[in-house]
C-alpha cells in the first residue's frame, strides 16, 4: 500500500526533487522515560512505518525515481529496556522497499549528500529542489 502511496505522490511533485519525510521524535519526560510517541502522520502514510527517529527520502530524478528508509539498526541491549525495533527486513516488508533500500540512519546525510551531488557519480541526476517535512518534532 505504501508503494502505491508513493507513486502517486511522485505523479504530483516535480522532477529532479527530492522529499525527505522525518517520523518525529518521542519527548523525553524524564531521563529514563519518553512520553507516548505519535509518528508523523506523512511519514507513516508514505512508509507504513511507526517508529520513531527514522527518515524516509523520496527521489524523483530526471529518468529515475526512487525511496531509501532510513532507521537505527537494532540494539539487542536496548531492545531489553525500550522493546523491539524494526529489523531491516521488517521494515522493507512494511514498506514495500526492498532491503537494499532501508539504510542505517547513521549514514543519512552521507547518503543525501551523494544524491545531491553534482558529480557524475549522481545516480539522479541534478536536484533542483528538496522539500522537508519535519512533522511535528518536539526539543
Amino acid at each position: 500500500m505504501s508503494e502505491s502511496r508513493r507513486t502517486t505522490y511522485l505523479k504530483h511533485v516535480e522532477p529532479n526533487s527530492v522529499s525527505v519525510f522525518f517520523s518525529g521524535i518521542a519527548p523525553q519526560r524524564s531521563s529514563d522515560q519518553s512520553y507516548p510517541f505519535s509518528v508523523n502522520r506523512n511519514f507513516h502514510y508514505l512508509s507504513g512505518i511507526d517508529q520513531e527517529n527514522a527518515i524516509l527520502v523520496v527521489i524523483k530524478g530526471q529518468s529515475k525515481e526512487g525511496s531509501l528508509l532510513f532507521i537505527k539498526r537494532p540494539d539487542p541491549e536496548k531492545a531489553l529496556w525500550d522493546g523491539e525495533t524494526l529489523t531491516f527486513e521488517k521494515a522493507a516488508g512494511l514498506s514495500g522497499l526492498d532491503v537494499e533500500s532501508v539504510k542505517d540512519i547513521d549514514t543519512f546525510k552521507e547518503t543525501l549528500h551523494g544524491i545531491l551531488s553534482v558529480t557524475r557519480k549522481a545516480v539522479y541526476g541534478l536536484i533542483d529542489t528538496i522539500h522537508i517535512d519535519l512533522g511535528q518534532q518536539h526539543a
